[in-house]
């Protein structure tokens, strides 16, 4: 397994992972673009927020997932003051993060109650996952920027979700837990919505609802699209490598400008990049002991 990059006008671009030994057009193309620090906006192809039951500390995990484009011609990258892109979170949220996404955590940067992306944002969709705890008992979540679709995955019937024109759907079950389902379509800027408590609470990590958001996401449910037996199968047989390979293409992207490499950030990039090739040898090797069936 490899990839092949490029640099232009200072910026990296990468395939997807290849196995392939002879690999022709298109997979084996590198893209690249022109660069531009004058600020415009991504767009908001749609929104994906799934929310846990309350835990013991009276707060409420949430995984809020941004498919976010950029429809120009050139790479977006952060001025001297300006991100690339931001988002305000909401108010009362506490620990901020990100995981899971199409870029590792070190691509964010969280102050005065906004996330903000500092990394360079070439042509195309990119999946951007925020992680954040919200109060149990009632919290409003923001629509900051307009939403081409917003879906909400709200697990157990302990609270309902209202505003932003979100209609009640079909409930839907995943990794054995059940989710009250909203649909709005579009979602202009400005717009807001509530969750509110209304009884029975239960708990869930923050490991499980990653892993429950980025099945929703591969199993196309929060697009529109339906389950089926088929979504299903072909994401479990998905190998494990290909997600490693990513999140290292991924990490290697956030620092590839040399400045990033140096002194403590250096030392945290190549011991965290050590240990992601160490685990993708590990798959690997367990991949090619399976039987072909």
């Amino acid at each position: 397994m490899y990839i092949i990059s490029a640099r232009y006008s200072g910026v990296a671009y990468f395939t997807t992972p290849l196995r392939e030994a002879a690999v022709t057009s298109p997979d084996g193309d590198v893209s690249v673009y022109d660069t531009t620090s004058a600020a415009f906006p991504l767009s908001v192809r749609a929104r994906h927020v799934v929310i846990a039951p309350p835990e013991a500390g009276g707060v409420r995990r949430v995984v809020d997932v941004y498919e976010v484009a950029n429809d120009s011609n050139r790479t977006l990258v952060a001025g001297a003051v300006s991100p690339t892109w931001s988002v305000k979170l909401p108010e009362g949220a506490r620990e901020p993060g990100s995981g899971g996404g199409d870029l590792p955590p070190e691509a964010f940067r969280f102050r005065e109650g906004r996330a903000e992306l500092l990394v360079p944002f070439p042509p195309g969709s990119r999946q951007l996952v925020l992680t954040y705890a919200i109060p149990a008992a009632r919290a409003s979540i923001p629509i900051a920027d307009a939403a081409t679709r917003l879906e909400v995955l709200l697990e157990g019937t302990d609270a309902k979700v209202s505003g932003a024109g979100l209609v009640a759907e079909d409930p839907v079950s995943m990794e054995g837990r059940s989710f009250q389902r909203y649909i709005a379509s579009p979602v202009p800027a400005g717009a807001s919505f509530t969750v509110a408590r209304s009884g029975w609470s239960g708990s869930a990590t923050r490991g499980v609802l990653l892993a429950v958001a980025a099945l929703a996401v591969a199993l196309g449910i929060v697009v529109g699209r339906r389950w089926s037996p088929q979504a299903a199968l072909a994401v479990e047989s998905r190998p494990a490598t290909d997600a490693l390979a990513r999140e290292i293409v991924a990490l290697d992207r956030v620092y590839s400008p040399a400045d990033r490499r140096e002194g403590a950030a250096g030392e945290h990039y190549r011991e965290r990049r050590d240990a992601l090739v160490g685990r993708l040898v590990e798959a690997q090797a367990v991949e090619d002991r399976e039987p072909v069936t």
